[in-house]
């Protein structure tokens, strides 16, 4: 077994023992909170197929009127449990928040055919509900346990309908063309006030664009710290490996990239990519460490674009001036026309 440091060595040797404890004293402390009357368990926990670095995805369903009240003492919770796992010595995210729902809204859904879910996507929570808590199934006690199991299975029932799978391609292609849109914006526009700006929208296209074909493809996102590797596999199998090059010449993630951008980043990046490395072996995950190395780049990325500032670390990949920015752009763009052209293909 590869270890990555000796804390996490030692969670590995236990890790399903150890996520099970922390997903059931999370259900249980949660749906003790007076105001949540039941608890969905998603992700890949919820849906039977973990590995290490899982999150533990809850969504709490909240009594009439007391939504605002409960999600403060579900935060509270959330705290204190995660500074405790800390403290153990690797932490396990606790994904429980703004994802949820009030008790009237699941009873009207569940008593409405599971396609009725298309009517509710313009608000964002249906349309994560549906991808994040396929497969789940519902926790808590009395009528509030069986209205989760129920909307669990709803849930389940109505993800790949496919009337549901074909409104979800075409909201991805909206907004795969709204962020093209904006790179071109970025593209075009005169001096250099917005500095990384167009290699940030370059990298919302790609984004954008590996969003759309998965959706195409009908694969669902289970897994977002391999979101990568899950969409390399998926082209593969269609012969889109073009779509894949043009995707890390986006993303700014070629192999020799991520090597100099790890040297580059903070002692806790380096440290993900090893206990990420540790944590597939473990499971006996076929990936290529370039390929880790890839899939921790890009979520953490990912996730420094859309919710930090510029000016960015050198080690996120958004220094690339428009004249590298616009070949990427334009080669990306054609692999996408090509993959839509071919199809998309569905399935």
């Amino acid at each position: 077994m590869i270890v990555a440091d000796a804390a996490f060595g030692a969670f590995l040797a236990d890790w399903r023992a150890v996520l099970q404890l922390r997903l059931d004293e999370a259900v249980g402390r949660i749906t003790a909170v007076p105001s949540v009357c039941g608890v969905l368990v998603a992700g890949s926990l919820g849906g039977g197929a973990p590995w290490p670095l899982s999150d533990i995805d809850l969504l709490p369903l909240y009594r009439d009127g007391e939504a605002e009240a409960g999600r403060a003492a579900v935060e509270a919770v959330r705290r204190a449990l995660l500074d405790r796992w800390l403290a153990e010595g690797v932490r396990t995210p606790l994904d429980v928040g703004w994802l949820s729902f009030e008790q009237r809204e699941v009873e009207a859904a569940v008593a409405d055919p599971p396609a009725a879910l298309i009517g509710r996507f313009d608000d964002a929570r249906w349309l994560h509900a549906a991808d994040k808590a396929f497969g789940g199934y519902g926790a808590g006690a009395g009528s509030g346990g069986r209205l989760a199991s129920a909307f669990a299975a709803w849930l389940t029932a109505a993800r790949f309908l496919p009337e549901v799978a074909s409104d979800r391609v075409r909201r991805a292609l909206r907004e795969r063309e709204r962020a093209w849109r904006a790179l071109e914006a970025a593209l075009s526009a005169d001096g250099d006030g917005d500095a990384g700006g167009a290699a940030a929208r370059l990298a919302d296209f790609a984004a954008a664009s590996l969003g759309w074909a998965m959706a195409a493809w009908g694969v669902r996102d289970n897994s977002y710290a391999r979101i990568l590797t899950r969409f390399e596999r998926a082209a593969g199998e269609r012969g889109r490996t073009d779509l894949v090059d043009a995707v890390h010449e986006a993303f700014d993630l070629r192999p020799d990239r991520c090597q100099a951008r790890l040297a580059l980043a903070p002692p806790w990046l380096r440290e993900r990519v090893d206990r990420q490395w540790a944590a597939r072996v473990a499971v006996a995950e076929r990936v290529a460490a370039d390929g880790n190395r890839r899939d921790v780049l890009h979520v953490f990325s990912d996730q420094e674009r859309r919710h930090g500032a510029a000016p960015f670390a050198a080690w996120v990949g958004l220094d690339a001036p428009p004249q590298v920015a616009a070949p990427r752009a334009r080669g990306l763009r054609a692999a996408v026309q090509a993959a839509h052209a071919y199809g998309p293909p569905q399935g």
